[in-house]
């Protein structure tokens, strides 16, 4: 027993002045027995947690062929142990990154590098590129799924490490390892203080939008995204967010020309599909109002605060059913009332009869694309946004009809519009 427990020390001793493959020739172990060994020591207490930790770290050479035997099939596993080391964890990142290249430089063709820019060499901006392009982007074995950045850890046989490693927030989490990795060679990828990162989100995995974290993280990506793809959208004042937010966002061109949903298609397009399909923290799934509403919740911009003078409506935000139910029905109140709040001046403090000689003013006198039409009035509500609640709402009498929609905002707001008993009013042949 004596003589073990001094060979234990022995070898124990010599790994921490020499390195791991030095040590297995050294006592011609195994990798398997060598671990034994560092086990038993810490169990015995000839070394502590770090110093366990410490004597399992392979250096990056070694590492390096273990790591190709096992993609070449020549080796069936990695050594026992090595998972426990956290540097270990981060060279086996760092070596499955570097041979990546940067396939599409953000810099003019004329500028581009001439020789290509390996992730080893590249800049922390490049850096980042290089993960979107090589990572993030790698395929995903289910061209349904968005989990590329699994998928290629997988690919260069690291799933056992991110299965295993107990330096990892989460199991089986590209986000987390990337994070591991980040955190320990002081890249800063993350940085959202910086002008150029790498969201988090961006790292998809399964269930990645559940509990308080997937929460936050869902605000975070949807912050992310206008940020990056808005000009000056981070610093803009509450009233430069909304417009910015229209002409970048409500107004995105979406994919079918019939198709009023700009937004669904600009968060399909920036890869928060799943975010807005599978999330349990907004109201209602598919819909970008519901996740614009979470966003705007959490941050406190105030975006759809109707009691100031310049809000976003959340009709502005088109989605496919949008007029059904009792919210729908509620929602066509509200964007009828919002449009007259904004495109008649002075309207919304208006006394009723005021308010009667402003509509006839703008909204039945408004001018009819066709000059033989006199339906001012749902020209109005088509040149402001409410063509499509005006034919498709089923709380109105009858679609189409500018008068029909008039009279549901009056009947909810009992403003008395059309009220024959007071000494002016509207007359549905004035609406039409």
């Amino acid at each position: 027993m004596a003589k073990q427990k001094l060979r234990i020390d022995s070898v124990i001793d010599y790994r921490l002045s020499h390195s791991y493959a030095e040590t297995l020739q050294q006592f011609k172990l195994t990798p398997g027995k060598f671990f034994r060994v560092v086990n038993e020591a810490y169990r015995d207490g000839v070394v502590d947690k770090d110093g366990k930790e410490q004597c399992l770290v392979i250096e990056r050479p070694t590492l390096d062929n273990y790591l190709g035997e096992v993609i070449a099939g020549d080796r069936g596993k990695f050594p026992d142990g090595t998972h426990l080391s956290k540097k270990n964890n981060v060279n086996l990142v760092e070596i499955v990154l570097e041979p990546l290249v940067l396939k599409i430089p953000e810099t003019p063709v004329s500028e581009a590098p001439k020789t290509p820019v390996t992730y080893q060499d590249a800049s922390r901006e490049q850096k980042i590129q290089i993960i979107r392009e090589g990572v993030i982007n790698h395929p995903a074995k289910d061209d349904s799924s968005p989990n590329g950045a699994f998928q290629f850890f997988k690919d260069h046989d690291l799933a056992g490490l991110m299965q295993n490693s107990p330096h990892l927030r989460k199991k089986d989490s590209p986000q987390a390892l990337m994070e591991l990795y980040d955190r320990e060679r002081k890249l800063d990828l993350f940085d959202r203080s910086q002008l150029h990162y790498l969201g988090r989100w961006e790292i998809q995995e399964k269930g990645m939008w559940r509990g308080e974290k997937g929460r936050l993280l869902g605000v975070e990506a949807v912050e992310d995204v206008l940020w990056r793809l808005m000009p000056n959208y981070r610093d803009a004042s509450r009233e430069e967010k909304i417009r910015l937010i229209r002409k970048h966002a409500i107004n995105y061109p979406a994919k079918n020309d019939d198709s009023q949903n700009g937004m669904w298609q600009f968060f399909i397009d920036y890869r928060l599909a799943g975010l807005m399909n599978s999330s349990p923290h907004l109201r209602k799934k598919g819909s970008p109002i519901a996740l614009m509403e979470s966003y705007d919740k959490e941050r406190k911009v105030g975006l759809f605060d109707r009691s100031q003078q310049e809000y976003l409506g959340r009709w502005e935000i088109k989605e496919n059913g949008m007029w059904q139910g009792e919210e729908g029905r509620l929602l066509g109140v509200e964007a009828v009332e919002d449009v007259l709040w904004q495109q008649i001046p002075n309207y919304r403090d208006a006394s009723r009869e005021e308010k009667i000689r402003l509509i006839r003013k703008h909204v039945i006198n408004h001018p009819a694309k066709d000059d033989g039409s006199q339906n001012g009035a749902a020209q109005f509500f088509r040149d402001h946004g409410l063509g499509g609640l005006m034919n498709s709402s089923p709380h109105l009498r009858k679609p189409g009809s500018p008068p029909a929609l008039m009279e549901s905002y009056d009947r909810e707001r009992r403003l008395g519009l059309f009220d024959k008993s007071k000494g002016d009013y509207l007359v549905m042949r004035e609406a039409s």
